[in-house]
């Protein structure tokens, strides 16, 4: 039930957002999204969880036509906090996000069951990553600054 007063509808409602045709529909407050709902967006994509005057704040998930794409938090309409982004060839991306940047740690774990752990810095691997190969069965260590690898590989543990 939608109440309408004399500046503002409160409740359940569906807006349309006309600059954009994207549609909401959830929790209304003071005419914008806020609460829990959905944006279904012209072209295709979805985005279910909270809102906070009409843009993604707290828990929520991100698809791309039904797929998955993000599911974590937000602030202030970007990944901020913890979350896991997926792909199309099934890689899984378990990180801290800021500013829709992985920022802090990150494991990333491939389709085929390699995964490696490690900081990152602006979308940057920072400081010692380390990888798992499963096919070799076996663990190495690298070290980065600002995405560059420094040095040989530091342990190969088999």
């Amino acid at each position: 039930m939608v109440k309408v007063g004399a500046q503002s509808i409160d409740g359940q409602g569906k807006l349309t957002y006309y600059h954009s045709g994207d549609i909401y529909q959830g929790d209304v407050v003071d005419f914008a999204a806020n609460g829990n709902g959905t944006v279904s967006y012209k072209k295709g994509d979805s985005y279910t969880g909270y809102m906070k005057g009409d843009v993604k704040e707290g828990r929520g998930t991100y698809s791309v036509q039904n797929f998955i794409v993000y599911d974590g938090e937000y602030r202030a309409d970007m990944r901020n906090g913890k979350g896991i982004q997926y792909d199309l060839l099934g890689n899984q991306y378990n990180c801290e996000w800021l500013n829709d940047k992985k920022h802090g740690m990150c494991t990333i774990t491939l389709e085929n069951g390699d995964y490696s752990t490690g900081r990152w810095e602006k979308d940057l691997k920072e400081g010692k990553h380390t990888f798992y190969d499963s096919n070799s069965n076996s663990f190495i260590v690298r070290k980065y600054y600002k995405g560059e690898q420094q040095g040989e590989d530091l342990k190969i543990i088999q």
